[in-house]
């Protein structure tokens, strides 16, 4: 088949042979064709034409749910709305044509609202065996609304901030040499404890929780300074 042919149609004149011969990787045109975000139309000529994936079962969609989800930002930044778009449309031709999801679940999908609100026909046609997907969506809207409505509170970032220092910190002794006996993150003192209470040690890790606490507390208090005579 020239070149020509194949841009026209890429389907229609290939042998079934050629169709699902495999690559060094066990791949076959149908996989290729999913892994490049053909155009949904191309993939239900194919599939009709007797195509066939070499990989394991479930591998296909599972390639699509983590575009979708996960991998949605990156997508969108390298290839572009097209490429999100025939991706979901290939999902729909995967499912309609008897492949599965393997270690992913289709709910993935409620994870990225942004996919009902520009593709609302398709992510039905996908969700279409769902009977609660309507309320499943409305929660997934509502919990969006209310992180954006009441963002977190400024003692909740810091504590998470003395959280993340205190594992930084604990890193940095692994570094130098110092090594707990379980592991970096089990027998080390947690957020809250400035001392050990059973041998009465007080070690670099205790001294900076005792000080990253001190000072939580005297912002809170400083945020709240004259609101309990209110």
């Amino acid at each position: 088949m020239d070149n020509k042919n194949n841009e026209n149609n890429e389907t229609t004149e290939w042998k079934i042979e050629d169709i699902n011969a495999e690559d060094d990787y066990h791949q076959t045109l149908l996989d290729h064709m999913i892994y490049e975000s053909r155009p949904s139309e191309s993939i239900e000529k194919l599939i009709k034409a007797g195509g066939e994936s070499g990989r394991c079962d479930g591998e296909l969609v599972d390639l699509i749910l983590e575009r979708v989800t996960a991998g949605y930002r990156g997508q969108i930044s390298e290839y572009g709305e097209k490429n999100i778009q025939n991706n979901i449309e290939n999902l729909v031709v995967l499912l309609n044509n008897g492949h599965t999801p393997g270690s992913k679940n289709l709910n993935e999908l409620l994870s990225n609202p942004e996919l009902f609100e520009k593709y609302p026909e398709t992510m039905k046609k996908i969700l279409r065996h769902d009977k609660k997907l309507i309320d499943k969506l409305n929660s997934v809207k509502e919990r969006r609304e209310l992180r954006e409505n009441h963002p977190q509170d400024p003692l909740e970032e810091r504590l998470k901030g003395a959280k993340e220092a205190i594992s930084e910190e604990r890193c940095k002794m692994r570094r130098d040499g110092k090594r707990f006996i379980r592991g970096p993150l089990r027998n080390a003192p947690e957020l809250g404890k400035t001392g050990n209470s059973s041998t009465g040690e007080v070690t670099e890790i205790h001294k900076k929780a005792a000080k990253i606490q001190t000072d939580v507390a005297k912002s809170f208090m400083m945020a709240n300074k004259g609101k309990t005579n209110r």
